[in-house]
This record gives C-alpha cells, structure tokens and sequence, in this order.
C-alpha cells in the first residue's frame, strides 16, 4: 500500500526484539481498483523496523526518563521530505489496530 509520511510523533525500541515501532501520521491511498481509483485517508501507522534511519533519527530526542522511548523534538515544524509534502514509503503487512479506529500496524 503506498502512503506518505507526514508527521513522526516519536519511537520505542523494543526490549524484547530490539525493533523499533515508529508512531506516524500518514496519508494512505487504496490506488486504483476495477472499481476506481481509492480515496486517500490520514490514520495514525505504527511502524515496525529493523533499525531507525539517521532522517528519521533526527526528528526525535531520547527520553531522560525512558531510553527505549524517543519523542518528537519539534512537531510543528515538521516538513518532511525534500519538498516537505512528506515521505513516499510502500507499507506491506498493513492491519488494523485491534481497539483503535483509525490506527494501523505495518511494515516497510
């Protein structure tokens, strides 16, 4: 499924597999079906990585009291991506939060 990145709200790094769930706000697009072409929609993506880029790296701040959990370091000022529309990204294994509408668990 292809998405856009637009916002990183922060990251914890697993104590029991050492990945890293990256919280994101996304734009996601369904693309083009025999019915027509899906209609884009923003949801909160939980990202499930190996490792954390420097880019994304950058965005966040460790936290003092917690070391597996990284924050936002500037939110509002956010402009991802070279043009600052976002972050062009497929995500595979997409499924749905099982108690949160809206909220999505995925891999890139």
């Amino acid at each position: 499924m292809n998405a856009k990145i637009t916002k990183v709200f922060g990251a914890t790094k697993s104590e029991k597999n050492g990945k890293f769930y990256v919280a994101a706000q996304a734009t996601m697009s369904t693309g083009d079906s025999v019915l027509g072409q899906g209609v884009e929609s923003n949801a909160l993506v939980n990202i499930a990585l190996n490792s954390m880029s420097e880019y994304i790296a950058g965005l966040l701040t460790q936290d003092e009291s917690n070391p597996n959990r990284f924050n936002a370091t500037d939110l509002e000022s956010q402009a991802l991506g070279e043009d600052g529309e976002g972050l062009q990204i497929t995500l595979r294994d997409v499924r749905p939060h099982a108690e949160k509408e809206g909220v999505f668990w995925a891999t890139v």
